[in-house]
């Protein structure tokens, strides 16, 4: 493999560790930052929901009829927003939790469960947390949908990609232009070396001006 090869192969080699750490870390930033934004997200929905109940509450124990509750519970779910799913249980004399209010978005058709962590593979992020309505707790189950906010990471998470991947080829093609007469510059020395082993004594390098920094080098050559 020739000097010119392994400059450029050495380069290359660079240029892909360099743009892979980046890449790496920006995406790591990225998905940091999503899952900030879904865990606020969550804590509004959690304190929004526990206002709204203890407007709708009298020592203690919801107010009667419920129906009003309920109808806010379903615009919240059927508005333009993340959150999938909303339920809200208590718990009896005999330690059973029972259903007072659900509520769900057109889209969410499972089964709620809790999950132990937030995992963006995941379509959606379901957390149980208690909360009290005088010193009775109640426990506020809510879903949310993490489609919208995935799918604004990875466009973002393109984005930076084809950025990243645009820079490196200026970059490659800066780098091909700045070694391109350094690199014949090699080759006309080697050359001139192997001539003079050959028995080519007299052997000079012509017009040396085009080698650029390696124009000293060239002309001490010639004056050998």
């Amino acid at each position: 493999m020739g000097f010119r090869s392994r400059l450029i192969l050495s380069l290359l080699l660079i240029e892909v560790a360099i743009g892979g750490t980046l890449y790496y870390l920006q995406n790591r930033a990225l998905t940091e930052a999503a899952m900030e934004k879904i865990q606020d997200h969550y804590q509004n929905h959690f304190l929004f929901l526990d206002s709204l109940l203890k407007s709708h509450s009298q020592m203690g124990e919801l107010t009667q009829p419920i129906t009003r509750l309920d109808m806010a519970l379903t615009h919240l779910t059927q508005g333009v927003n993340d959150l999938a799913y909303v339920r809200i249980r208590s718990m009896d004399k005999t330690q059973t939790r029972q259903v007072l209010l659900e509520s769900r978005a057109s889209y969410f058709n499972g089964q709620f469960k809790e999950d132990a962590y937030l995992d963006l593979s995941k379509p959606y992020y379901c957390v149980t947390n208690q909360l009290y309505l005088g010193d009775k707790a109640y426990w506020l189950d809510i879903a949310l949908n993490l489609k919208p906010t995935v799918k604004s990471l990875k466009s973002s998470d393109q984005g930076y990609l084809y950025t990243t991947l645009g820079l490196l080829a200026a970059v490659a093609l800066v780098g091909a232009g700045l070694f391109r007469n350094y690199g014949r510059g090699i080759s006309e020395l080697n050359h001139a070396v192997d001539a003079i082993e050959k028995g080519k004594l007299g052997y000079e390098i012509g017009d040396s001006q085009h080698l650029a920094e390696l124009e000293p080098t060239a002309r001490a050559f010639n004056h050998m």
